[in-house]
């Protein structure tokens, strides 16, 4: 994973104090009373940024038509642009972009790293 780019520390120590596991200094093969231990783990978590990890809730969509309501309450467009009739304007809103997202937070909250994120 190092070499693909796909692993951090910061997240993988997030995952394994998450999971209730020994972090990778205080891992010994040996109890010191004749037993052993074996890590359970069998690969790192792959690493991830925020927008790799949020943009698939975002493909696909698509812009709409832009309304002169649209123009007078958004604040990126508000004193900005003017609404003109003879035009069609699309595009995406802020505010369009808060509608996916209870969605997207949804398919996220059993990933690891969106906690990760979170915290």
């Amino acid at each position: 994973m190092r070499r693909k780019g796909k692993y951090s520390q910061d997240q993988e120590d997030f995952d394994i104090a998450m999971t209730g596991g020994p972090s990778f200094s205080d891992f010994a093969t040996s109890t010191g009373n004749g037993k052993f231990n074996m890590w359970d783990r069998s690969s790192p978590i792959e690493a991830t940024t925020l927008r790799e990890l949020t943009q698939d809730s975002y493909k696909g969509r698509t812009p709409r038509t832009l309304t002169k309501e649209d123009f007078l309450n958004d604040p990126r467009l508000a004193g900005k642009y003017a609404y003109d009739p003879r035009y069609e304007w699309t595009g995406y809103l802020y505010s369009d972009l808060l509608k996916n997202a209870p969605g997207a937070s949804a398919s996220l909250a059993a990933d690891p790293r969106a906690a990760f994120f979170r915290d």
